[in-house]
Protein backbone atom coordinates (compact mmCIF):
# COMPACT_ATOMS: atom_id res chain seq x y z
CA UNK A 1 0.00 0.00 0.00
CA UNK A 2 1.34 3.64 -0.97
CA UNK A 3 1.49 6.07 1.72
CA UNK A 4 -0.71 9.27 0.96
CA UNK A 5 1.83 11.92 1.45
CA UNK A 6 4.58 11.32 -1.19
CA UNK A 7 7.10 12.79 1.32
CA UNK A 8 7.49 9.48 3.92
CA UNK A 9 10.74 8.36 4.30
CA UNK A 10 12.45 11.59 3.30
CA UNK A 11 15.14 13.31 4.95
CA UNK A 12 14.86 16.77 5.84
CA UNK A 13 17.31 19.30 6.98
CA UNK A 14 14.97 21.99 7.68
CA UNK A 15 12.76 21.97 10.76
CA UNK A 16 9.87 23.66 9.31
CA UNK A 17 9.17 21.02 6.09
CA UNK A 18 5.80 20.31 6.10
CA UNK A 19 4.81 23.45 7.14
CA UNK A 20 5.09 25.68 4.13
CA UNK A 21 2.05 26.67 1.29
CA UNK A 22 1.81 24.11 -1.16
CA UNK A 23 2.36 26.97 -3.63
CA UNK A 24 6.48 27.04 -1.78
CA UNK A 25 7.04 23.46 -2.89
CA UNK A 26 8.49 24.39 -6.39
CA UNK A 27 10.30 27.53 -5.55
CA UNK A 28 14.16 27.75 -5.58
CA UNK A 29 17.10 29.63 -4.46
CA UNK A 30 17.22 33.68 -5.56
CA UNK A 31 19.65 34.31 -8.07
CA UNK A 32 21.52 36.88 -5.58
CA UNK A 33 22.07 34.24 -3.49
CA UNK A 34 23.66 32.00 -6.55
CA UNK A 35 25.70 35.44 -6.68
CA UNK A 36 26.79 35.23 -3.69
CA UNK A 37 27.99 32.21 -3.59
CA UNK A 38 30.12 32.07 -6.99
CA UNK A 39 31.43 35.76 -5.59
CA UNK A 40 32.57 34.35 -2.40
CA UNK A 41 34.86 31.35 -3.91
CA UNK A 42 38.57 32.84 -3.45
CA UNK A 43 39.39 32.26 -6.64
CA UNK A 44 36.48 35.07 -7.77
CA UNK A 45 37.18 38.68 -7.68
CA UNK A 46 33.79 40.12 -8.14
CA UNK A 47 32.32 43.63 -8.80
CA UNK A 48 29.04 43.05 -8.46
CA UNK A 49 26.84 42.34 -5.20
CA UNK A 50 28.19 45.06 -3.06
CA UNK A 51 31.15 42.91 -1.95
CA UNK A 52 34.49 45.11 -2.61
CA UNK A 53 37.64 43.06 -2.73
CA UNK A 54 38.66 43.40 0.87
CA UNK A 55 41.95 41.24 0.23
CA UNK A 56 43.16 44.07 -1.57
CA UNK A 57 42.88 46.30 1.10
CA UNK A 58 45.95 47.50 3.43
CA UNK A 59 44.51 46.19 6.78
CA UNK A 60 46.46 48.19 8.91
CA UNK A 61 45.92 51.39 7.35
CA UNK A 62 41.97 50.70 7.59
CA UNK A 63 42.57 49.53 11.15
CA UNK A 64 44.42 52.81 11.70
CA UNK A 65 42.18 55.05 9.80
CA UNK A 66 38.96 53.99 11.40
CA UNK A 67 40.50 53.85 15.06
CA UNK A 68 41.38 57.76 14.16
CA UNK A 69 37.53 58.23 13.40
CA UNK A 70 36.15 56.42 16.24
CA UNK A 71 38.50 58.88 18.13
CA UNK A 72 37.45 61.91 16.68
CA UNK A 73 33.81 61.53 16.09
CA UNK A 74 33.00 58.45 18.44
CA UNK A 75 29.43 56.87 17.44
CA UNK A 76 28.20 60.06 15.63
CA UNK A 77 30.84 58.05 12.65
CA UNK A 78 28.47 55.26 12.67
CA UNK A 79 25.45 57.15 11.55
CA UNK A 80 24.50 58.17 8.09
CA UNK A 81 25.51 61.47 6.84
CA UNK A 82 23.62 63.95 5.01
CA UNK A 83 21.60 63.28 2.13
CA UNK A 84 24.05 65.37 -0.01
CA UNK A 85 27.21 63.94 2.15
CA UNK A 86 29.07 65.29 4.72
CA UNK A 87 29.66 68.93 4.40
CA UNK A 88 34.23 68.75 5.01
CA UNK A 89 34.23 66.49 2.36
CA UNK A 90 32.15 67.62 -0.37
CA UNK A 91 34.65 70.85 0.18
CA UNK A 92 38.11 68.82 -0.33
CA UNK A 93 36.10 66.90 -2.94
CA UNK A 94 35.62 71.08 -4.65
CA UNK A 95 39.39 71.76 -3.97
CA UNK A 96 40.24 69.06 -5.88
CA UNK A 97 37.75 69.92 -9.13
CA UNK A 98 39.37 73.29 -8.72
CA UNK A 99 43.05 71.76 -9.41
CA UNK A 100 41.21 70.30 -12.42
CA UNK A 101 39.95 73.11 -13.52
CA UNK A 102 36.72 72.77 -12.43
CA UNK A 103 34.79 75.62 -10.69
CA UNK A 104 31.99 74.44 -8.52
CA UNK A 105 29.81 74.80 -5.64
CA UNK A 106 29.18 72.83 -2.59
CA UNK A 107 25.61 72.19 -4.18
CA UNK A 108 26.93 70.78 -7.26
CA UNK A 109 28.54 67.81 -5.37
CA UNK A 110 27.13 64.91 -3.76
CA UNK A 111 28.43 62.27 -2.32
CA UNK A 112 27.02 58.91 -3.07
CA UNK A 113 27.68 55.56 -0.97
CA UNK A 114 27.71 53.84 -4.10
CA UNK A 115 27.82 53.49 -7.67
CA UNK A 116 24.60 52.42 -8.40
CA UNK A 117 23.35 55.36 -6.42
CA UNK A 118 24.75 57.80 -8.48
CA UNK A 119 23.67 56.22 -11.19
CA UNK A 120 20.12 56.86 -10.13
CA UNK A 121 20.76 60.30 -9.57
CA UNK A 122 21.73 61.31 -13.43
Amino acid sequence: MQSANPHVGEIHLDPWFGHYAERATGLSASEVRALFAVASRPEVVSLAGGMPYVRALPEDLVSNALARVMRESGPAALQYGSGQGVPALREQILDIMALEGISASADDVVVTTGSQQALDLV
